[in-house]
């Protein structure tokens, strides 16, 4: 099999990557790769359905039955807004009160999520 050699610079699937349509196009794509590395954002500003989370899920299917197998991760944090849960303070000042923090649904699932926990880069490769 003759794999496809792109490089991409970034990719930013903030929005998209839960989403099925999104999925779905990709789905023959990662056949003809030899590696795919994604960021995800899991806070509830881009993770925010039982959907997007279900999306995710197949992903990661997905990618299992395309070959591609986690070779690498590293989860850290994210702005601190999006990790908030309660009073954002900037410069000294009280910015805004905001309760995004993990979907609750991802905690209840054992799903890496939580502070420092929610910009998460992976690598998924041939073995």
């Amino acid at each position: 099999m003759h794999l496809l050699e792109i490089s991409f610079q970034k990719i930013q699937v903030c929005f998209t990557i839960t989403n099925r349509i999104f999925i779905n196009a990709f789905t023959e794509f990662f056949y003809k790769v030899g590696q795919f590395a994604v960021q995800f954002h899991v806070s509830r500003t881009w993770v925010n359905s039982i959907a997007a989370i279900l999306n995710i899920g197949k992903l990661y299917m997905l990618l299992e039955a395309a070959g591609l197998h986690l070779m690498y991760a590293n989860i850290g944090e994210c702005h601190p807004y999006h990790e908030a849960s309660g009073m954002i303070h900037e410069h000294g000042l009280s910015l805004i009160n905001c309760t995004l923090g993990c979907h609750p649904k991802l905690l209840e699932l054992g799903y890496p999520c939580g502070s420092k926990k929610m910009c998460q880069n992976m690598l998924f490769a041939r073995v």
